[in-house]
């Protein structure tokens, strides 16, 4: 029986795949270090390089910013920041550009808001979405990155608001003889009732219990279900643990646990992954999401 690799064999298997350009295959080593050891300097620095090679510059600061507040302080991780913000410095005065010449443009003036958002200009990034759903109220994308951005400052109602009117546009509600069970718990639970198809949600939970045993309740509802579709949050990591089939719906700049460019995850092998493409829409997501369902 062979002994499992060392840290040190893991980041330099990280390192061969990294050399030759297999992403996918480096994240993998690299995250196998960081599951047991979470401050390796060398394994969150590499992380946060691919990301940036990837040019999800907005992954790359945010990974950064975690390998800061993790780890040691490392000069490197500082400079890969400052190139990230650079680079997205650079990508919000194409986007400039393209408002000046069409300011009635929705999806520009989105682009340039996930930019704001990633250079932690927060407030200006919340106006650039408000704007683009004016022009175009039926943008899922700017709905879901608004939420993700008011998530990440600690509005949760507002973000669920925003979550629940992307969620409105998809067509999952549409599947012939499907039910749809919500495992939502607190207080967003409320805003079930304002999306478009909220009376064909069954609400069988306790949104007020947020025991241990409200958990336990969550866990049998589950277990039950045939299937989970989510985004990156609870429900969707208990359902993959309980070995329940999942579509999990993961944004352009996905967290760097889901990896890249691949439909599977090592962490639940029945779990399956609809990623945005480089468009940040929403839609052709949920579409392939019902497409799956209807096929099973």
């Amino acid at each position: 029986m062979s002994e499992p690799a060392t840290t040190a064999d893991l980041i330099q298997q990280g390192l061969f795949h990294h050399r030759r350009g297999e992403l996918a295959q480096a994240v993998e080593r690299y995250s196998a270090v960081l599951r047991t050891d979470p401050a390796n300097a060398d394994a969150l620095y590499y992380v946060v390089v691919i990301a940036c090679q990837a040019e999800q510059f907005r992954q790359g600061i945010e990974l950064g910013r975690k390998a800061l507040a993790s780890g040691p302080p490392q000069a490197r991780v500082h400079n890969l920041i400052g190139k990230a913000h650079e680079r997205l410095r650079e990508h919000r005065e194409v986007f400039d550009a393209v408002i000046a010449v069409d300011p009635r443009f929705a999806e520009a003036h989105g682009n340039r808001a996930a930019l704001l958002a990633a250079a932690g200009v927060h407030e200006e990034a919340l106006k650039g979405f408000d704007r683009a759903l004016a022009i175009d109220p039926q943008g899922a994308a700017d709905w879901v990155n608004r939420g993700v951005l008011l998530q990440e400052l600690g509005r949760h109602d507002k973000a669920l608001a925003s979550y629940d009117k992307a969620l409105a546009l998809a067509p999952l509600a549409e599947i012939p003889g499907v039910r749809l069970i919500s495992l939502q718990k607190g207080e967003p639970a409320g805003e079930i009732a304002q999306v478009a198809f909220g009376a064909k949600i069954e609400s069988p939970l306790d949104p007020g219990d947020l025991s241990a045993q409200g958990l336990l309740d969550t866990a049998a509802l589950t277990a039950n279900l045939d299937a989970v579709v989510s985004i990156d949050s609870m429900p969707a990591h208990l359902a993959g643990a309980l070995g329940k089939p999942v579509a999990l719906a993961l944004p352009y700049v996905p967290d760097w646990r889901w990896l890249l460019d691949r439909d599977d995850t090592p962490w639940y092998p029945t779990m399956r992954l609809y990623r945005q493409d480089a468009a940040r829409d929403w839609a052709p997501v949920f579409a392939r999401i019902a497409d799956a369902l209807r096929a099973r």
